[in-house]
């Protein structure tokens, strides 16, 4: 169910909202204790089918077929570092494939230390690995800017080329009353770019016909 505007909120209820609002029937995913915000808000969202799978590349692949079958975008939802890069097959797929895809990965706290973070140097490495197989990956840093995420990254994923995009949510906690966007955001259309169609030589068809 939406959540009420001025609110208490974490990122996982806003991201859980936006779920909700873009009408995700199934979200793929592995649990991981990065990924407790968002159960916690998934409970109050029954419209929502939870596939719950035993390793990461099948939640992504999973999402992949969805995207391909339906059109809309497949929806996937898996814990930091590790676990989300173990999915980047299904990402990369549905990237060659023009599959739409919103791939969501959680992450430590924006202050956290290298321990807790898997032993990874680079907070934003995801993020950079993603960037290669996605049409978008970004990392959000700031609870005033998670709705506008979410929304910029299904209006991409499906416009234009459809394809994957991949957004990470660090645990972002806000108790202060915090006013979650209501509105609809306007975002620019992207047109894909044109295809040329190269017009089979009557020579050589008839060659290879032989």
């Amino acid at each position: 169910m939406p959540f009420e505007v001025g609110a208490p909120a974490h990122a996982g209820q806003i991201v859980v909202d936006a779920l909700v609002r873009e009408n995700v029937k199934r979200l793929y995913c592995l649990p991981g204790s990065h990924l407790l915000q968002f159960y916690d808000a998934l409970r109050e969202a029954p419209s929502i089918g939870l596939v719950t799978c035993k390793q990461e590349p099948n939640a992504s692949l999973m999402a992949d077929a969805y995207g391909r079958l339906t059109g809309e975008p497949g929806v996937c939802l898996l814990t930091a570092g590790p676990g989300g890069a173990n999915s980047i097959a299904g990402v990369a797929q549905a990237y060659g494939a023009a599959s739409p895809m919103v791939h969501i990965t959680g992450s430590v706290p924006l202050d956290a230390s290298r321990e807790a973070f898997h032993g990874v140097d680079d907070p934003d490495f995801l993020v950079e690995m993603f960037r290669k197989v996605t049409k978008w990956s970004v990392r959000v840093k700031r609870m005033e800017d998670v709705s506008g995420v979410m929304a910029k990254a299904f209006q991409i994923a499906r416009s234009g080329r459809p394809g994957p995009v991949h957004v990470e949510i660090p645990r972002l906690t806000d108790y202060s009353p915090h006013l979650l966007q209501d509105t609809p955001i306007a975002l620019p259309e992207y047109a894909p770019q044109p295809v040329e169609v190269v017009a089979p030589n009557a020579e050589d068809v008839a060659q290879y016909a032989r």
